[in-house]
């Protein structure tokens, strides 16, 4: 594959990570069930983010900070909004050093990480054969938005 620019490569990676969902036209048969997959896939991750928010202090250790309430409220909502948008789960779910949470999502030699920091903001970095090709802030105020407007 030639990568034509940062952009092209993180969409690629986006694209590869989703289900492509059908706009105004019918969806085909069995798309339920591959939707009810999805949710599936997707249930023991938002459970663990869930269950990090009872137990904080159980996480954290001499070297990793607990992840914060606001980095647990903002993994609970990117992964809500990732699954309601078709994304295939993470490969893992997991704290960061610094009081944050952390999904990777991996489509052959290209990684996608999507942090949430301690102070609950969010931004995705994109990796192509361990090079950095492209890294961006997300909106949560605009992601909680479209949560609330999808069916």
């Amino acid at each position: 594959m030639t990568i034509a620019t940062a952009s092209t490569a993180a969409t690629e990676v986006w694209e590869a990570i989703r289900v492509v969902r059908s706009g105004t036209t019918p969806a085909p048969l069995g798309w339920e069930d591959e939707e009810a997959r999805l949710r599936e896939r997707w249930r023991p991750y938002l459970n663990t983010l869930r269950s990090w928010a009872s137990c904080r202090d159980d996480l954290a250790d001499d070297y990793v900070e607990a992840p914060s309430e606001e980095a647990i409220d903002g993994a609970l909502l990117v992964g809500r909004w990732m699954r309601d948008r078709g994304s295939e789960a993470p490969l893992r779910i997991v704290p960061t050093v610094n009081g944050g949470v952390a999904f990777e999502h991996r489509a052959g030699p290209q990684l996608r990480r999507t942090e949430i920091g301690p102070d609950g903001a969010a931004e995705f970095i994109v990796f192509f054969d361990a090079h950095l090709i492209e890294r961006g802030a997300m909106d949560l105020a605009a992601i909680e938005a479209e949560l609330r407007v999808m069916p």
